[in-house]
Parts: structure tokens; C-alpha cells; sequence
């Protein structure tokens, strides 16, 4: 190669490969044949994440020109010259655009379900919703980098029990649930259970199956980690609940004005206490999981009425926060302190179906 030839020593980061190249003299023997100079013996560290290169060389007399190349193969990210010398640093801010994130010893690889036929709904910071195409159905962690950490987790959802019932059985959702995943019982208002009076039986990835107890009315929330956010909520309501039996009318046309909305509710145990709420969870209090906003009248212990609140129908229609293929999800709620809460009634939303022109 014209007297020289090319080395090159490829060092250890978290990001992609990096190369300390170096062109080698060679001397030309008597015969005509290329004679190798001594080997330089290569040496690079590189620290603060990419950003501070140490190389050494045992011979620099036998090395022409050095460079430092970061490559992402094929793409070649950066190239630097580096001096020709035994001991050397170089800090440089190499471009990193190409890439997404730095890489950890901790970063996992996920395998998710997404359903293209599904729904993303996001909260902004003043609390508007907004319904985007896609959902993720489930996910969990099938490898590692380095070290396998998978996530236990457990997503936010509602459950209804009645006090003194059977031990009530119900699924849950979530990510990197395992034969080895344990689960909590915690018992933030009312209710009584610890972690020995639940039994889950872990179907798959994203399944289980838990039994808890419903020896007093209370709120029980069951999780992987403790945490209240990532928990399945049970509502053990007590036995002076209001009993809803029907709801009138029970279709409506999913594009209805919500200040069109008039609902009649009959059962029992009605009180001028008692508070309908439309929505996924009764006792969250979060405006996420409402689906509409209702004014209480009360008429009678078997009788209620219903309308969306004045102020906040405006131009929406009912199916505006209703996920697509839901019903409309109605609650009667009594004293919050006594947890009353009765079984829901769905109202279902029919589908407008306009004529082709």
C-alpha cells in the first residue's frame, strides 16, 4: 500500500462504535518487499459519554496520521484528526442528531400491541382532551442491554363490589407481569384486607386474576408496586347503597348536544344527598375519566333527574369524551363516607348513519 498500511483499535462506549485509526509507516527491504515498523499497540478510553477521547502509542515514530472515527454502521457520525504523539486527549462535541438516546446498561427492549383500529386519549395541562387513532394494548419487556430489569406494573382501572359478598374475582391489566410478580392490597379510606386475604393468579404478560375481600365497605386498591396510580381500584360499597334499576331513555343518538341531554333514573334509596356521575371512575375525581359533567335533581326515593350542567355543555355533543364503541356509564352516588355507590346502568350511544349523496 505505498509504503504504509492502516490500523485501527475499536473502543468501548455505550454508543456506537469508535475507532482510533492510524496510517503505519513500513520500511522497504532489500529485496523489494515491504518490512512492517514496530507495532504502535493501540490504546483509547473515552469518558463523559462520548465526549473526552485518552489514547496512547507505544511507537508514534511508526504511525504517519491518527484520526478518531464514531461510526454507526454503516453511517459514519464523525471524523476527527487526532496528533501523532504517545499520550493524547480530545474533547469534542460530536454530532449527535443521528440518534435517539444515549445508551444504558439498563435500557430493555419492549415487544408492545398496538391496535390501529384503537385510541389514544391525552389531557393537556388545562385539561382538554384529545382522542388521537392507535392504541397500545399491552406491553412487556422481552431483553436487555446488559441487565434485565423488567416493570410490574398494573394499569388504572374501577371495579364495583358489594359489602359481604363472595370474594369478588376480577382481571387487570398491566405490563411484565410474571409467575414471580407479587401484588399489594393497600387501604387508603374504609374497607379492611392485607396482602394475605388476596390471592392473584397471573394469566399472562399483561393479565392476572385477583381475589380480594369485601368485609367492609372502604376503598381497596391493589398494585405491583405500591404505587396509587399504577392500581386497580376496588369500591366495596356498603349495603345502603342506591339500587339503579333503568335508565330512560336508555338510546340516545351519540351526536345528541349535551344540552339537549335529559335522563329520567328510577330505582331505590334515592336521597337529596344522592349525585349522578357519568363516567369510567366515580371515586377518581379526575376530569380524565369523566365522560360528562350532571346536574342532580332529586324527585323522589325512586326517582331522578338528570341534565348536563348549564355551563358546561356548549357546542358538544355526549359522544365528545365517550371512547369509541362505549356506552354512556351511569352511577348514583350517596354518602361519601359511608363509600354508597350503586351498580352502573349503560346508556348506549347509537351511531348516526348518514345517507350517501
Amino acid at each position: 500500500m505505498d509504503g504504509r498500511w492502516r490500523r485501527c483499535y475499536a473502543g468501548r462506549m455505550r454508543l456506537p462504535a469508535l475507532l482510533l485509526c492510524m496510517t503505519i509507516l513500513c520500511a522497504a527491504c532489500p529485496d523489494g518487499s515491504a518490512q512492517q515498523a514496530k507495532n504502535p499497540e493501540l490504546q483509547l478510553s473515552v469518558r463523559n459519554y462520548g465526549r473526552h477521547f485518552v489514547y496512547s502509542v507505544a511507537h508514534p515514530e511508526s504511525v504517519r496520521e491518527a484520526w478518531i472515527e464514531i461510526l454507526d454502521r454503516p453511517m459514519l457520525l464523525g471524523k476527527k484528526p487526532v496528533p501523532v504523539q504517545a499520550n493524547g486527549t480530545l474533547d469534542w462535541e460530536w454530532d449527535r442528531s443521528p440518534l435517539n438516546f444515549y445508551e444504558q446498561p439498563e435500557d430493555n427492549l419492549e415487544l408492545s400491541i398496538w391496535d390501529p383500529n384503537g385510541e389514544t386519549i391525552i389531557c393537556d395541562v388545562n385539561g382538554v382532551m384529545t382522542a388521537h387513532p392507535g392504541g397500545l394494548v399491552s406491553s412487556t419487556t422481552v431483553g436487555a442491554r446488559e441487565r434485565l430489569a423488567p416493570d410490574p406494573r398494573l394499569n388504572p382501572s374501577f371495579v364495583r363490589a358489594a359489602q359481604g359478598g363472595e370474594a369478588i374475582t376480577f382481571n387487570v391489566t398491566g405490563g411484565d407481569l410474571g409467575p414471580g410478580t407479587k401484588f399489594q392490597v393497600q387501604v387508603p379510606r374504609g374497607g379492611r384486607c392485607d396482602n394475605r386475604s388476596m390471592h392473584a393468579e397471573v394469566l399472562d404478560f399483561a393479565h392476572a386474576r385477583v381475589a380480594n375481600c369485601l368485609v367492609r365497605p372502604g376503598i381497596l386498591l391493589v398494585s405491583t408496586d405500591g404505587d396509587e396510580e399504577r392500581a386497580a381500584s376496588v369500591h366495596v360499597a356498603s349495603r345502603t347503597s342506591p339500587v339503579l334499576l333503568r335508565v330512560s331513555p336508555s338510546h340516545i343518538p351519540e351526536n345528541m348536544r349535551q344540552d339537549q341531554l335529559k335522563l329520567v333514573l328510577r330505582g331505590s334509596g334515592f336521597t337529596e344527598e344522592s349525585a349522578v356521575y357519568a363516567g369510567y371512575n366515580p371515586d377518581a375525581g379526575d376530569y380524565s375519566t369523566d365522560q360528562l359533567s350532571l346536574e342532580t335533581e332529586y324527585v323522589s326515593p325512586t326517582e331522578l333527574r338528570v341534565r348536563v350542567y348549564a355551563n358546561q355543555a356548549g357546542d358538544d355533543t355526549v359522544g365528545a369524551k365517550v371512547l369509541s364503541g362505549d356506552s354512556l356509564r351511569i352511577w348514583v352516588k350517596g354518602k361519601e363516607e359511608k363509600f354508597q355507590l350503586s351498580e352502573p346502568y349503560d346508556v348506549t350511544l347509537r351511531p348516526v348513519v348518514t345517507p350517501d349523496i
